[in-house]
């Protein structure tokens, strides 16, 4: 999901994945004539301690007399009321089984990452 939508605060975050896509659209045509197919996997919120990570992060990044503490602190909200919600997240196994699924699919070339 850090790769399709940038959220405030977490530009290197996003920057991340963004490079992430880009490096695997480029690999996916150098290496299909060799009958190799790239796929990526794009989770969305992933129910771990990444988010309990990001909000304590962005906590210890932030002078208490920051002009931007009151949007920090609306964001660390927001972060932990989405990783809450089990409506918005899905386990590991899940992301699991799209792993497979891109590794075992019908037709692949001769390897898949």
């Amino acid at each position: 999901m850090g790769g399709r939508l940038t959220f405030p605060f977490g530009g290197y975050y996003h920057a991340s994945k963004h490079a992430v896509e880009a490096l695997s659209d480029a690999l996916r045509y150098e290496v299909r004539p060799f009958g190799i197919d790239v796929s990526i996997i794009e989770p969305g919120l992933i129910t771990t301690r990444f988010g309990a990570t990001a909000s304590a992060t962005l906590a210890a990044t932030t002078a208490a007399d920051s002009p931007y503490r009151t949007s920090i602190a609306a964001l660390e909200k927001s972060i932990r009321e989405s990783y809450d919600s089990r409506m918005m997240t899905a386990g590991p196994e899940r992301v699991a089984r799209s792993i497979d699924n891109a590794l075992t699919a019908p037709g692949r070339g001769a390897a898949t990452s």
